[in-house]
């Protein structure tokens, strides 16, 4: 059992995705459910959770896997692949048809919604530390964002930003190449220290 933990944490080393920063704190699984808003939850068991995944083929053991439902597919017709993938628990809307002892199955009205404060809740909160300001609209989000991140850096503030154009997590600007869903997305290493971060609030 150690050396599959070990051999698991390990490969998620490796992985270096967005979604999952090396820097994620590993959470017990009732830290997450106590920050979503759930209906029902069923076979729950305290473990650690080492990751959290909208796709099924993402799906390591340890991950809580998310269901979202679509216009084109369903993620509660992949919950079967996502739980031999190893997923310890799942968050779903629609009662399932079956519920496997071994799995924890948070039902929740609205998945996607849900998912942002786990996030949060998986990442250790970083947002408390940080002063975040949000821009909404139709258009000129990511100008106003661009201008605000300028003028902040030159009155001598350390801010980042995420917008559809491009982003700063505080160790500089890059292009965006993928896109962010939740704020949960500041590592430990936290490199914009406890300064500012501006976000572009785009439709989802």
């Amino acid at each position: 059992q150690a050396s599959r933990w070990f051999w698991t944490k390990a490969w998620l080393k490796l992985r270096r995705r967005p979604w999952y920063p090396s820097g994620a704190m590993n959470p017990p699984l009732s830290a997450l459910i106590s920050s979503i808003d759930s209906v029902a939850v069923r076979g729950f068991e305290e473990r650690r959770i080492l990751s959290l995944e909208y796709d099924s083929r993402k799906v390591v053991h340890g991950s809580m896997f998310f269901a979202f439902p679509g216009l084109h597919a369903d993620g509660h017709d992949f919950i079967g692949a996502a739980i031999r993938g190893g997923a310890a628990a799942v968050v779903h809307e629609k009662p399932l048809s079956e519920y496997r002892q071994e799995v924890c199955y948070i039902q929740v009205e609205d998945a996607r919604r849900a998912m942002s404060p786990a996030a949060a809740a998986f990442h250790g909160r970083p947002s408390r530390s940080l002063r975040v300001l949000g821009v909404t609209g139709t258009e000129g989000k990511s100008t106003t964002v661009s201008l605000i991140y300028q003028l902040l850096n030159l009155a001598g503030e350390k801010t980042g930003f995420f917008s559809t154009v491009n982003s700063d997590d505080g160790t500089g600007e890059k292009p965006k190449d993928f896109l962010y869903f939740y704020f949960g997305f500041f590592t430990n290493n936290q490199p914009l220290d406890k300064n500012g971060v501006t976000i572009n609030f785009g439709h989802t």
